[in-house]
């Protein structure tokens, strides 16, 4: 490889280098996950990008109802943004309304030390990265996913795991939450959902949908949030204890009642 001949060049060899040395001082788990996101953002980069179908107008506010829904919908990074920087915040069902969209990053903006800044101070020193999934309703499976197949997009499989999970074990799923058939049905009925703009009513419940996830990837689930009293950690309930070095532990996190993400800690 020849040396890079103008200034432009040596600062993206520079920068080139600082990322692989990021990338190498991740542990195999977050480093494994990033690749995987950058290969999904090459792939989509090179996406043909086409003109939209109906009218636009850039004066003005759009005025048909096919212009209004083809407005970019604000990221969830760029509300928390705004809310830190002193913008006068909103009530909880305009925030989760409107953070519906692309978990694109903010100029400038780094996603980590975002939602750093939302959690607890005692959980800091225990943080190793914080890695945002795509706000689109489905991001408590999405961090799931991230986790357990290192592709987000696989949130529909954890739905349709979830419900495979409940039907094979209705009976303890059932006696563990003392619930009835047609309250089974409308749990089952939330998880079966298969559009990438999911309604509020196919969101996760993680007070049932915790011990669950736990129980079918046999995995130790910790959920935390912006106050420590509501964090939990959920564990297996069908398989034999396993052993401390073979035990594999996730971490999903629930940022400002609107949006998770996934978390890597530090080991021990």
């Amino acid at each position: 490889m020849s040396p890079p001949s103008t200034t432009e060049e040596v600062r993206l060899e520079d920068a080139r280098e600082e990322a692989i040395k990021s990338l190498d001082s991740l542990e195999e788990a977050p480093r494994r996950h990033m690749f995987r996101r950058i290969i999904n953002w090459i792939k989509s980069s090179k996406s043909e990008i086409r003109e939209p179908s109906y009218h636009t107008s850039h004066k003005g506010r759009p005025s048909s109802k096919e212009e209004r829904s083809g407005a970019r919908i604000k990221s969830f990074l760029e509300h928390a943004t705004s809310m830190r920087s002193g913008s006068k915040s909103m009530g909880t069902k305009s925030f989760r309304s409107q953070s519906i969209g692309s978990a694109s990053t903010v100029e400038g903006t780094n996603n980590d030390d975002v939602f750093r800044s939302l959690l607890p101070a005692a959980y800091q020193h225990n943080i190793k990265c914080i890695v945002d999934v795509q706000a689109d309703g489905n991001c408590r499976f999405r961090a799931v996913a991230a986790h357990v197949f290192d592709d987000e997009t696989h949130w529909y499989q954890v739905r349709m795991d979830l419900i495979r999970w409940i039907n094979n074990n209705r009976a303890l799923y059932t006696t563990m939450w003392r619930v009835d058939r047609a309250a089974t049905e409308e749990t089952l009925a939330r998880l079966n959902c298969d559009t990438s703009l999911a309604p509020s009513q196919k969101w996760m419940d993680m007070t049932t949908m915790g011990l669950t996830i736990a129980s079918n990837y046999n995995v130790v689930l910790h959920c935390f949030t912006s106050n420590h009293r509501t964090s939990y950690t959920y564990l297996p309930l069908l398989c034999e204890p396993v052993p401390d070095d073979r035990r594999r532990e996730i971490v999903i996190v629930w940022v400002n009642n609107c949006h998770f993400v996934q978390m890597f800690m530090h080991s021990n």
